[in-house]
């Protein structure tokens, strides 16, 4: 069947809206609005654009050519089923089966002639169109919300978008009738044809949305607002479908409301009221559409969605009619009244759809509701709104948007929502929480804070409550005025060191009753409410032993509540309230240690430590200590063992609070404020000292919290999810940031060794297998697109993949570890692995990153269990490949995650045999089936470049091969190497030379035989790329390196190049590439040099090279005329070249301090060994020894004056590669004048090493003679070796030093005078004499055969000289000889 061939012309809405959003490989303007554009005539019929079936459709449904029967019957099963017109049945289906078919692309037409599977894949047809039809009003919501947001990268094109949609309002036009028709056939009682009751709700839902950002930007025509009050009586506001979602109905009446009481606009009024024209209101003017909707208006009242647009209509009839009719007027807000306006628009802020705060339908609703709240009370008494606590409750949700907030303090405050405030600070301290909670919620940012902070400062009135007038007042002139004789103590002495004063002569004015009091009196006086504040915790603290605590938490716990925001929002002001935060640690101590705590202050306490600690992090923890409320240790552990075991653990406080009150009662406030206050003094002390006190929170965390959390009741979910996500983001940032103490028992190693062995681990990887179909589940049920709890809990399994991988990361090479056996086994008799989870995330398409994490996941565990995870996979190994497939060939897919799943192929072509055989779907013989001779052509496109068929005699590649899309991404032309991004390119070259590594012998064949393969896979050799910096796409490097080295492999394994890759070759050759490349290498060490004399950071990448390049040029020392690299011309210069780059990077090492110098450390050894292999190759082409001498006496002056002991090897090499081009052509008698240099250098190398060996030759004592001794053989000498701390190796340093010294003396034989000065320099240096010394403990022990050989080569040299008895006289010991 070609479905899946023909479905690639089909773009779904989903990928639509991937794409708008910035979710896939297009990302530019250009790209979305050219994809938009395609797809307008969408956009403006909205749900309209899905069609009735029709005979019509029916007919070009049975004329399309090459489409199997099968298919098009289903498709008249679908079209049936969905009441959907025929032919865009069919395009559902092809669009289906491209982007959201889970199973085996091969098995679709098997399905389809399967009775139950073919009703299971029209079930899942269906969901997919629903959700279709939900991402076009949801593509439409994204283009509103930010059509005029300067921020965002694509408004111009959103902009246009619109701007096309108005000048017909077909939005507008699309909105309504899909309403009428969705709420008009629940309200009958049924749905639409094809839709079910609930997804006519969402739909509803979204396109009421749609409507209320509509008339947010684009006024509302009053014919409008009568057409949409209209329908919304007739329908109810939604009642109707409260059975079969009382959540989604009540989201319907909800946005009814707004839409209402924004078409009515009291914004607007309250201005007309002003200016005096409110016949100017655009409702009141048209007097034919205001008696219609008066007429209507009277008639509600019976559901609670009716009570705001009865409210917003009765201040517009009072403010248009007056007195005419104001009895109706006055029942319409009765009524409102009645049915709990503000209690309902509270509930409305409150509801997930509105409560966000990035959500511009939440922004745009609390402005509505800010207007609305803005004219009432300007109109009203806010005693005549009815119950004020939902009144207050109310603006205090609608002030938490910071525009509303700094519009707030910019109007008056007898305006508005000012009056709030006034009535609050009239209560204030009688009633904190009014005050305080307001104030709380005006906190935004850095400005309203210090708003907040400055107006609590300088409060003026005092209120109390009096039964009868006390002693020491007087009354005036006004007998409702007292006046207080005497300074007056607010607070009992005695509470505590800080307390209130009333001064003499203050006045206080006596108001009405109030609740569970006579008379309440307000005194007149300046005073702080942060001086108060700590007056009310002082006091708390006094009384937290009695039986007051219950009544006194109620009012401490809004204080800190307002501190937290405070100091959370401008850490500035930590500083003027530290009076009042410094109260709060003896106050956490004491509240602990009540029988019955209150759970909620504790809470808040904890919270606004956890704010504080960031700021001022040593300061809290030293305070925190002391209140005894964290864990400790009452014993130290002193193995890492025993501090995973918990032993000496005490779980302070805390532990209490966990066990014996939130367990039992699922809340777990108090442990959410201890995590938060954990991760804030974590982050804050980690990098210091301090950061080990804080062990035991963490073992506490890791033994009794993480490992046990996802097993709690919890009564609020929400919960679970949060403590999830800190404990995670705790465990993240102390692995990625690491830890001052980086002893065994530090936090870093604690944390990474309890994930990795402890049971910690096993909930890390039930995070992980929460798996794709929980988060659809979860993000289909979330209000939002843009935020909710879906997407946290996919960025909450995003945070265990990342905790997962950094884990696997570092632990140190051994066995599986209990988190690798966790991910790996199946946990329970039915359980499927989590390993099989991490691949089907390859099917979650909402996040990007993601599936991208879960792969990296499972290219970790296919290298630490090879050959599993097919076995893993089972019957789902075949969809899984097709989805990678898939995902590779798609040219939306977002380039990174195409680059990650051509890594994990990579590195499964060695230890997952099994499954890259799946993966490359080879077939052997012409079977004359479907793969005959079109294996690869049905597989697809590549934006527009078809994949060419790949065969050969006897081997040809399936239908559903990853090698296409491979190729697709390598070749030269059309979607090649030209267009594709270099981190794509690179990893396709990746997965190539992992195939010709892991010598996959039946795809390598298929492969070379390409036409113009080695054309294509070769074209970036044949690129100039500019001059190494930190800012080159190192990719590019990476590339070149897996170019030479599938080169170098094809010609090691082939011998004879084929005629393409002699070409090629030819090519290299011709255009002087080879030259270039070796130029490249050596600018690029230059680079390195410049970039570590800089302090910068050198990418890997550099050694990756540097190291493939090594490879070819070694090749060519025995395949040079195979590889066109045979000239000495090309030899010469590419000495050279290595010598150069090799001085670079001593003399970067040599004045680089210890900290720096690494990826010269890494460089050194690669082009050492080059330089060595190509001197001992192409040695006539060695260049004259004046030339080259020299340099190389550099470099090793360089290299000697650095201890590094992993450097010796290469020490050793430069010394051997001097010693070859001293004696490659040897010049008797040559007296260079860096001779002299290079024989001190190398006696002095010779001395430090051989004085070395001596000493711990001696060290060896007799046992190990006398064992050497029993047995002459080869084998006792190995033995011997192995017991030997410095291995007898002959190509090190020692060795080689010593033939140095010999190859230097032999040069000098000829000349008297230089033989002479030469014999000098070895006396004076005294390496005989310690020679002498090692040579006799050597033979002595048996042991050392390669440095007694070299060091009786020297003796022999120096004796063969006419002049040693002038220049050495030593008496030779005959014990050992």
């Amino acid at each position: 069947m070609k479905m899946a061939a023909a479905g690639e012309t089909c773009r779904s809405c989903r990928k639509l809206w991937d794409i708008t959003l910035g979710r896939t490989a297009f990302r530019e303007s250009a790209h979305i609005q050219h994809e938009l554009e395609k797809r307008f005539e969408l956009l403006c019929s909205g749900l309209g654009f899905y069609k009735s079936p029709s005979i019509a459709a029916a007919e070009t449904l049975a004329a399309l050519t090459g489409v199997p029967t099968p298919e098009k019957d289903f498709s008249l099963k679908i079209s049936a089923q969905l009441h959907l017109d025929q032919v865009q049945s069919h395009e559902l289906l092809l669009t289906y089966l491209q982007d959201a078919h889970q199973g085996a692309r091969g098995e679709i037409e098997t399905l389809l002639q399967d009775e139950q599977g073919a009703s299971e894949l029209l079930q899942k047809v269906s969901r997919f169109y629903y959700e279709e039809r939900l991402y076009i009003l949801r593509l439409l919501l994204y283009i509103l919300t930010f059509f005029q947001d300067d921020r965002h990268p694509n408004q111009a094109v959103f902009a246009s978008c619109v701007q096309r949609l108005q000048p017909e309002r077909v939005l507008l036009k699309s909105c309504q009738d899909g309403l009428e028709a969705g709420l008009g056939a629940i309200e009958a009682g049924t749905s639409l044809p094809g839709i079910s009751v609930v997804q006519c709700l969402r739909e509803c839902c979204l396109q009421l949305e749609l409507l209320f950002l509509f008339f947010t930007y684009f006024e509302m025509a009053p014919r409008h607002l009568l057409c949409l009050a209209q329908l919304f009586c007739h329908v109810r506001f939604g009642v109707a479908g409260s059975t079969a979602s009382p959540v989604l109905a009540q989201r319907v009446g909800y946005f009814c409301v707004l839409i209402l009481i924004g078409g009515i606009d009291l914004n607007l009024l309250f201005r007309c009221i002003r200016q005096d024209c409110v016949n100017e209101h655009q409702v009141v003017k048209d007097q034919q559409i205001f008696k219609e909707l008066d007429s209507m208006m009277v008639r509600l009242g019976i559901v609670p969605a009716h009570g705001p647009v009865l409210l917003a209509w009765a201040v517009l009839r009072h403010a248009a009619l007056g007195d005419v009719g104001r009895a109706q007027t006055q029942h319409l807000g009765k009524t409102a009244i009645q049915l709990q306006t503000m209690h309902f628009l509270s509930g409305l802020l409150q509801d997930p759809g509105f409560s966000g705060t990035s959500n511009c339908t939440a922004r745009t609703a609390r402005g509505c509701i800010y207007d609305f709240l803005s004219c009432v009370l300007n109109l009203f008494d806010e005693n005549s709104l009815g119950d004020t606590k939902h009144l207050m409750n109310l603006a205090c949700e609608v002030l938490v948007d910071p525009n509303l907030a700094e519009n707030f303090w910019d109007t008056d405050r007898v305006d508005g929502l000012g009056v709030l405030l006034q009535s609050a600070c009239t209560w204030f301290p009688l009633q904190l929480t009014p005050l305080l909670h307001l104030l709380s919620s005006l906190v935004c940012n850095r400005s309203t804070a210090k708003r907040v902070y400055s107006f609590f400062s300088q409060l003026e009135g005092f209120a109390e409550g009096v039964m009868t007038r006390p002693r020491g007042m007087d009354v005036t002139e006004d007998e409702n005025v007292w006046r207080i004789r005497a300074t007056r103590q607010l607070y009992p002495p005695g509470a505590g060191q800080t307390n209130l004063r009333m001064p003499a002569g203050t006045e206080g004015v006596l108001l009405g009753s109030g609740p569970s009091l006579n008379q309440r009196i307000i005194w007149s006086f300046p005073y702080s409410g942060w001086t108060l504040c700590t007056c009310e915790l002082e006091f708390t603290h006094h009384v937290v032993s009695t039986a007051d605590i219950l009544q006194q938490s109620e009012r401490v716990m809004p204080i800190v509540e307002l501190v937290r925001k405070v100091v959370g929002t401008d850490s500035s002001l930590a500083v003027a309230l530290l009076p009042l935060t410094s109260r709060l640690y003896p106050l956490l101590q004491r509240l602990a240690c009540v029988p019955k705590p209150p759970i909620g202050v504790v809470s808040s306490c904890l919270a606004c430590l956890a704010t504080l600690a960031p700021h001022n992090p040593h300061k809290v923890w030293i305070d925190v200590q002391h209140t005894g409320f964290l864990p400790t240790f009452m014993t130290c552990p002193t193995t890492l063992t025993r501090l995973l075991s918990g032993e000496g653990l005490h779980p302070g406080n805390f532990g209490q609070f966990l066990v014996s009150y939130e367990r039992p009662q699922g809340e777990f406030k108090v442990t959410l404020s201890f995590l938060k206050l954990v991760s804030a003094l974590a982050k804050g002390l980690l990098s210091s000292a301090q950061g080990s006190g804080l062990g035991p929170c963490f073992v506490f965390v890791l033994r009794e919290i993480f490992p046990r959390f996802l097993k709690w009741n919890y009564l609020h979910p929400d919960e679970r999810l949060s403590i999830g996500r800190i404990c995670l983001d705790l465990l993240h940032h102390v692995l990625n940031c690491g830890s001052h103490d980086t002893s065994d028992t530090g936090l870093h190693s604690l944390c990474l060794n309890a994930l990795l062995h402890t049971e910690a681990g096993a909930t890390l990887a039930s995070l992980a297998a929460i798996g794709p179909s929980t988060l659809d589940a979860a993000l289909s049920v979330q209000p939002s697109s843009l935020e909710g709890p879906g997407i946290q809990l996919v960025q909450h399994v995003k945070l265990a993949l990342s905790l997962a991988n950094n884990s696997l990361r570092l632990k140190p090479p051994g066995p599986l570890c209990a988190l690798e056996l966790a991910l790996i086994h199946p946990q329970g008799v039915q359980a499927c692995s989590v390993l099989a989870v991490l691949a089907q995330y390859v099917h979650h398409r909402f996040d990007p990153g993601l599936p991208r994490m879960a792969i990296l996941l499972l290219k970790r565990l296919s290298t630490a269990a090879p050959m599993s995870v097919t076995a893993c996979l089972g019957h789902k190994a075949s969809a899984i490949r097709d989805a990678f497939v898939a995902r590779l060939l798609e040219p939306t897919e977002d380039t990174r995650m195409k680059a990650t799943i051509l890594e994990f192929m990579a590195v499964s072509v060695e230890t997952q045999p099994g499954l890259i055989e799946l993966f490359l779907d080879l077939r052997a013989g012409d079977t004359g089936g479907e793969n005959d001779g079109k294996s690869c052509q049905s597989v697809g496109t590549v934006g527009e470049t078809e994949v060419a068929n790949v065969t050969e005699k006897g081997v040809s590649v399936g239908k559903w091969s990853c090698v296409p899309a491979v190729l697709a991404l390598v070749s030269g032309k059309g979607g090649g190497a030209k267009y594709v991004p270099p981190v794509l390119h690179c990893a396709a070259l990746g997965f190539l030379h992992a195939l010709w590594h892991d010598r996959r012998d039946g795809v390598t064949s298929l492969l070379r035989d390409r036409k113009e393969f080695w054309e294509d896979i070769t074209f970036t050799l044949f690129k100039d790329f500019q001059p190494f910096t930190k800012e080159l796409d190192m990719n590019i490097l990476q590339a070149c390196a897996f170019i030479l080295k599938i080169v170098s492999l094809e010609i090691y394994y082939m011998q004879r190049p084929c005629t393409e890759l002699r070409t090629v070759l030819n090519r290299l050759f011709a255009q002087h590439r080879y030259e270039h490349w070796s130029m490249y290498m050596r600018d690029m060490a230059k680079g390195v040099a410049s970039l570590e004399c800089a302090g910068e950071i050198v990418p890997e990448e550099v050694a990756l090279f540097t190291a493939a390049w090594r490879t070819f040029l070694m090749l060519a020392t025995t395949h040079g005329e195979a590889l066109c690299l045979s000239q000495p011309k090309q030899r010469r210069a590419m000495l050279a070249d290595i010598l150069e780059a090799l001085q670079a990077l001593q003399s970067t090492l040599s004045q680089a301090s210890d900290g720096t110098g690494l990826s010269s450390l890494k460089l050194l050894p690669i082009l050492t060994t080059s330089f060595l292999v190509l001197l001992h190759s192409w040695g006539e082409f060695i260049p004259p020894s004046d030339e080259i001498l020299p340099t190389l006496l550099t470099i090793l002056e360089g290299l000697s004056d650095r201890e590094i002991s992993w450097l010796d090897r290469t020490h050793a090499r430069l010394i051997a590669a001097t010693t070859l081009v001293l004696t490659s052509a040897p010049l008797p008698g040559l007296d260079l004048p860096c001779l002299p240099a290079l024989l001190r250098l190398a006696c002095s190398v010779a001395q430090r090493h051989v004085s070395r060996l001596q000493h711990e030759l001696r060290g060896l004592g007799p046992s190990s003679s006398a064992k050497a001794s029993k047995d002459d053989s080869d084998e006792a000498m190995e033995t011997e070796h192995h017991a030997n701390p410095t291995p007898d190796d002959p190509t090190g340093v020692c060795v080689a030093s010593l033939r140095l010294v010999q190859a230097i003396c032999n040069v000098q034989s000829d000349g008297e005078e230089a033989r002479s000065r030469g014999l000098g320099v070895v006396r004076d240096s005294g390496l005989l004499h310690s020679l002498l010394g090692a040579l006799e403990c050597a033979l002595a022990h048996r042991v050392q055969l390669n440095f007694s050989l070299s060091a009786l080569d020297l003796f022999l040299t120096v004796a063969a000289s006419s002049q040693v008895t002038k220049h050495f006289s030593f008496p030779v010991s005959t014990a050992g000889m």
